[in-house]
């Protein structure tokens, strides 16, 4: 049986989640990076504060921009193999801005390293479903979101730390031999899947549990057998109403998050030396919260994310309104806001998941890695436009405004979609 048409398993593919689990970790990590060592680049490329920043947004922008022509022009490579060579390629483009001398070939590098950046969350997003049965989607998120979440609690610190010590260069350099390293896991652990077309939700189980989660297509509730010939508008308004709730989330997230480390000691007040330490904690927390993230939405479906995004937008609020000056209060407002984020990209993942059909998962994956990518980009150059003219609380607290926002666009779509499911039905 050829990996195309071979079904997916019936337990979690351990090693195969593993690797991609490391590979996210050191994604996440190269992406966050200028987050944690603002003053160290800005020292050693003789720069502002806000022109590290955006070094996030442009890179961002670019993966806006060509992810969705590099996910069309690459739909009939094997989705493994094309996997493998993304995170080499993502290796090399991080070895290439260690060694490049100023600002603005660091810049040109950042973009070089984009292209691999946006094909990889792509690529990752859909993974997951082609892996496991349509039962075990949300635990394999969970898993794979589990590197993502071990980069806030060990990658960024200790990059952090690492370019403290080393200097930025040398960081990025130890970052990407590890890249390398699990290339070479992948290597081993991840097995063919064919290309993202060759798989489709036929199942009757899987009809009933895309038809719960609000993604309804002409085929999956018809008959087995039948050819599938479009899709209900149910399915494509809920994905699309997904993707305009990320960029909203993403803008206002990192709005704030871009300069987490002068929240951490301008806001707190808290010394440059325990920054490591604090963002240790932080991402300490958010490991845990994204444990429970796929038992949660198997139990809450949408109302868990809605809940998340609620609670990301209150904390951001609490910080704002508490100002400067509240250390001890605003290090607990902070610390829940650290936990509650981590829910919210699993959710995203899974909620995509649960109303895209096969056949255009990997579209919609796409899209929904642009949205992201444009909310970092928006996020971080607003913070930083942001951060010249206004106080730093006030910039937190236009973040959760935008944060508020994306709620309301999640819970009136959500009513909206759970009505069209209804009259589907």
């Amino acid at each position: 049986m050829s990996p195309q048409s071979k079904p997916a398993v019936q337990r979690l593919p351990i090693g195969a989640l593993v690797s991609l689990s490391l590979a996210s970790f050191a994604v996440i990590t190269s992406e966050l990076f200028p987050a944690g060592l603002i003053n160290v680049m800005k020292n050693d490329l003789q720069v502002s504060e806000s022109a590290v920043g955006y070094l996030m947004s442009v890179y961002a922008f670019t993966v806006v921009i060509t992810c969705i022509p590099l996910t069309i022009v690459t739909k009939n490579v094997e989705r493994t193999k094309l996997l493998r060579l993304v995170v080499l390629g993502f290796a090399i483009g991080c070895l290439g801005t260690a060694l490049v001398p100023n600002y603005s070939s660091v810049l040109v590098m950042r973009m070089v390293t984009a292209l691999a950046h946006g094909m990889f969350w792509s690529l990752l997003s859909a993974y997951p479903a082609y892996l496991v049965p349509p039962r075990l989607v949300p635990r394999a998120v969970t898993f794979t979101s589990v590197g993502g979440s071990a980069a806030f609690i060990l990658g960024v610190p200790f990059s952090t730390w690492l370019g403290q010590q080393l200097g930025w260069r040398g960081a990025m350099i130890s970052l990407s031999v590890f890249m390398i390293v699990v290339w070479a896991v992948m290597l081993k652990l991840l097995p063919a899947v064919g290309i993202g077309s060759d798989h489709h939700d036929t199942s009757e189980e899987n009809a009933a549990q895309l038809t719960e989660g609000g993604a309804a297509t002409v085929d999956d509730l018809a008959p087995q057998g039948k050819t599938k010939r479009r899709l209900a508008p149910v399915s494509k308004g809920a994905a699309i109403g997904l993707c305009v709730t990320v960029a909203l989330y993403v803008t206002g997230h990192y709005t704030a998050y871009t300069y987490i480390a002068l929240i951490i000691t301008r806001q707190l007040g808290f010394s440059p030396s325990l920054l490591s330490l604090m963002l240790l904690i932080s991402g300490i927390l958010g490991f845990f919260g994204s444990l429970t993230s796929g038992r949660l939405y198997e139990k809450y479906t949408v109302r868990a994310l809605l809940a998340a995004l609620f609670l990301a937008s209150s904390c951001l609020l609490g910080l704002f309104f508490l100002g400067q000056g509240a250390k001890w209060a605003g290090l607990a407002v902070f610390l829940l806001w650290s936990c509650v984020a981590a829910f919210v990209p699993p959710f995203f993942v899974m909620r995509l998941l649960s109303v895209t059909p096969a056949q255009i998962r990997d579209t919609f994956s796409a899209i929904y890695n642009a949205s992201f990518n444009a909310g970092i980009g928006s996020g971080s150059a607003l913070g930083g436009f942001l951060l010249t003219r206004l106080a730093l609380p006030s910039v937190i607290g236009i973040a959760g405004v935008i944060v508020m926002s994306a709620f309301v666009v999640s819970f009136f779509m959500t009513r909206i979609t759970s009505s069209q499911t209804s009259a589907a039905r």
